[in-house]
C-alpha cells in the first residue's frame, strides 16, 4: 500500500525485499491506533494454507528440499533455516498482521488488503492483480509490487499449475499437442488479458503490448523478477508430500496460537515427517 508507506516516511519506490527488511517495515507500518497493521499473509492450518506463507519464507532464508550434497531430504525443520522461518512467521502474523489473521486463508488476507487494513501482503502472484479491482478494493491504482529477495538463486517459490500425460497414454502425439497449444505464447497473452490468468509463466507474453497495457507495469516487472528466480519444487513431490505439507501448517499453526513453542513444535512435526518416511 504505497500510501501506507508514504505516511510512514517509507519512499515506495525502495521497498523490502528480504525477511529482515520485511519485518522491519511490518514493524513501522503497524498503527493499531490507526486500525493498521503492517503486514498480512496466510494464517489457517484448513488446506495446509500457512503452509504456503511458511514456504515461501523458508525459501527465502534458504531451506530447500535437499541435503548439502544435493539429494532429497524431507526432514528439515529442526534445522536453522526452518527454525527461523517459524520464528519469523510467528512475529509477522502475532505483532504486525490484523487480528484474527491466524485464521486467515488467502481470500481473508486479500480482503485485508483490498480494504487498506495492512501495508504489505505475501502471497501468489497471480492474486495481486485483484488489489487493482476498483469495484473490490479501496488501494485501487495505489498499489506497489515488488518480488523478495532470498538465499541462493532459485528462492522463490513457483507454484505452478501444468499439464501432465499419464505413461500408458495411447494418444501421446495428440496430448502433447494440446499441452503445446495450451502453453502457447497465444494463449497465454489471451488468458492473461481477459483476466483468467493474470499470472502467465511466459516471459514473452509479459513483454507483449496487450498485455502491458492490461496490467500495472510495476505488477508486471516483480512477476518477471520472480519468475527469474523460481523454482518449482516448493512442495515435496513424493507420495507423502501433502502429509509432510499437513504436519508443517499444524506446527506453524500451534506455534502462533501459543500452543507451543518453536523448537517443540518444529521437533514433532520433523518426528512425523521421519515416520511418514518410515
Amino acid at each position: 500500500n504505497k500510501q501506507m508507506f508514504e505516511d510512514a516516511g517509507w519512499e515506495p519506490a525502495s521497498p523490502p525485499h528480504t525477511m529482515a527488511e520485511i519485518i522491519a517495515a511490518a514493524k513501522k507500518l503497524t498503527k493499531p491506533d490507526k486500525d493498521q497493521s503492517g503486514f498480512v499473509a496466510r494464517g489457517t492450518r484448513e488446506g495446509n494454507e500457512n503452509s504456503f506463507s511458511w514456504l515461501m519464507m523458508w525459501f527465502l532464508n534458504g531451506g530447500r528440499w535437499i541435503d548439502s550434497s544435493g539429494q532429497a531430504k524431507y526432514d528439515v525443520l529442526t534445522e536453522p533455516a526452518a527454525i527461523k522461518t517459524t520464528e519469523q512467521y510467528n512475529e509477522l502474523m502475532t505483532k504486525y498482521a490484523p487480528a484474527g489473521a491466524t485464521n486467515y486463508g488467502y481470500v481473508e488476507a486479500q480482503t485485508a488488503m483490498q480494504q487498506g487494513k495492512a501495508a504489505m501482503w505475501l502471497d501468489a502472484a497471480q492474486l495481486g492483480a485483484s488489489l487493482e479491482d476498483a469495484s473490490a478494493s479501496t488501494i485501487a491504482g495505489n498499489v506497489g509490487y515488488a518480488a523478495p529477495t532470498g538465499v541462493g538463486n532459485d528462492y522463490i517459490v513457483g507454484a505452478v499449475w501444468g499439464f501432465s500425460m499419464v505413461t500408458d497414454t495411447k494418444a501421446s502425439a495428440e496430448a502433447w499437442k494440446l499441452i503445446q497449444f495450451l502453453t502457447s505464447k497465444k494463449v497465454a497473452i489471451g488468458q492473461a488479458v481477459s483476466g483468467a490468468n493474470s499470472s502467465p509463466a511466459r516471459t514473452d507474453a509479459l513483454a507483449d503490448e496487450a498485455v502491458k497495457a492490461k496490467y500495472n507495469p510495476e505488477y508486471l516487472a516483480a512477476l518477471a523478477d520472480a519468475m527469474s528466480h523460481a523454482n518449482p519444487n516448493y512442495s515435496p513431490v513424493i507420495p507423502q508430500g501433502t502429509e509432510i505439507r499437513a504436519a508443517i501448517s499444524t506446527a506453524v499453526s500451534k506455534v502462533i496460537s501459543g500452543q507451543s513453542d518453536v523448537a517443540t513444535a518444529m521437533k514433532e512435526a520433523n518426528e512425523q515427517i521421519q515416520n511418514l518416511l518410515k
